[in-house]
C-alpha cells in the first residue's frame, strides 16, 4: 500500500498525522501476540483520521485481529449487560424518543443485544444487527421509525454504504441516533484512548465529517454534543 490514502469520508488527500502501537494483550495460549505499528493518517479536507494500514483488511482479519476473544480485555462492557452503554442507551431510547415506542427500533451494531433485551421487557420492539456478533448477523428486513448506532461509526471505512443501508431501513418519520466522538477540539491525540486502533476505532470524525455522510446521504446532521448526533 502506498503512504498516502484518499479519506474514505470524502475522498480526500490525507498524511500521516501519528503512529501508534496495535497490541493485543493477553491473546489465548494458542495465538501469537500481535504488536505492530499503525498510522492515522488525517483528512485535508475534512479532517477525519484514519487508519491507513488496515485499510485492505477484510471482515475475517478484523474479526481475527480486533473483534476476538480478548476484546472485552479493551472494551469490558461488550459482555457486561449492565454496562455503562447499555444503561445509558436504554435510558435514552426510553426516554428521549418515546414518541417511536409504538414503532419498530433497530440497534445497529448491538453487540450481544443487550440493550435490546431490556428496551423488549420495557415493551419496545427493538431487533439488531452486528455483522461480528452470530446472533444479529442476520440482515434485517423493514423500515425503523429509530435506529439506534452507539460507537459504530469509528469502526467503519465503509460509512457512506452504511447509511444507504440506514436510508432503505428508515421510516418517512424516523431519525437515527448516534455517538462516536468528534476530536476537533481534542489535544494531544497520540495519547487518547479513543485512537486505538486494537479496538478497531478506524476512522475517528469531525463535524465536518459527519455533516459530509449526512449530505452524501441526503440527511442533515444535528449534533447535541461532541459524542452524541442525529441523523434526520
Amino acid at each position: 500500500m502506498s503512504s498516502t490514502s484518499a479519506c474514505p469520508v470524502c475522498g480526500g488527500a490525507s498524511s500521516c498525522a501519528m503512529t501508534v502501537p496495535f497490541i493485543n494483550t493477553k491473546p489465548p495460549i494458542d495465538k501469537p501476540l500481535i504488536n505492530f505499528q499503525t498510522s492515522y493518517h488525517a483528512c485535508e479536507c475534512c479532517g477525519a483520521y484514519f487508519v491507513h494500514d488496515m485499510m485492505d483488511w477484510t471482515p475475517a482479519q478484523f474479526k481475527e485481529c480486533c473483534y476476538n476473544d480478548c476484546y472485552y480485555l479493551h472494551d469490558g462492557d461488550i459482555c457486561n449487560p449492565e454496562g455503562d452503554r447499555t444503561v445509558k442507551l436504554v435510558k435514552t431510547v426510553n426516554e428521549r424518543f418515546s414518541q417511536f415506542k409504538t414503532g419498530k427500533h433497530l440497534d445497529y451494531g448491538c453487540g450481544e443485544g443487550y440493550a435490546i433485551d431490556k428496551l423488549t421487557k420495557l415493551g419496545w420492539n427493538s431487533t439488531g444487527y452486528d455483522p461480528y456478533h452470530t446472533k444479529y448477523t442476520t440482515p434485517v428486513e423493514g423500515r425503523f421509525d429509530l435506529i439506534t448506532c452507539v460507537e459504530v461509526l469509528e469502526h467503519a471505512y465503509n460509512l457512506h454504504d452504511i447509511f444507504e443501508f440506514f436510508k432503505t431501513h428508515l421510516t418517512d418519520r424516523g431519525v437515527i441516533y448516534t455517538t462516536t466522538m468528534v476530536h476537533d477540539n481534542l489535544a494531544n491525540k497520540s495519547s487518547h484512548g479513543y485512537f486505538c486502533p486494537r479496538v478497531g476505532h478506524i476512522c475517528i470524525h469531525t463535524y465536518k465529517s459527519l455533516n459530509i455522510i449526512a449530505t452524501k446521504a441526503g440527511m442533515r446532521c444535528v449534533h447535541l454534543n461532541v459524542d452524541e448526533h442525529l441523523f434526520i
